[in-house]
């Protein structure tokens, strides 16, 4: 059986060991969001979504896209403090 890499997947695999952290949950039981937040080389990447699972592969997403946009750590530190993904509607 062969199945797709995730986010989390190929970040862990670049950086192994990363912690994530589920810093809320809010909105009503029927549809929560939750907000998690991982730190790659010192910039803190949140995401959100409807189930945990869903909100770590966001950050991981927004982690990965970073190493795109900033191939460089010193192009990275200049421009950027931290991530977040946009608000669900």
């Amino acid at each position: 059986m062969i199945s797709e890499k995730n986010a989390i997947v190929h970040l862990n695999e670049l950086r192994p060991g990363l912690q994530y952290e589920i810093v809320s949950k809010t909105s009503p039981v029927h549809a929560p969001v939750f907000s998690a937040s991982v730190e790659v080389n010192g910039f803190h990447f949140e995401g959100q979504g409807p189930s945990k699972r869903w909100a770590k592969m966001r950050a991981a997403e927004l982690a990965l896209q970073s190493f795109v946009q900033f191939p460089n750590a010193s192009q990275a530190h200049a421009t950027m403090a931290s991530f977040t993904t946009p608000p669900l509607l």
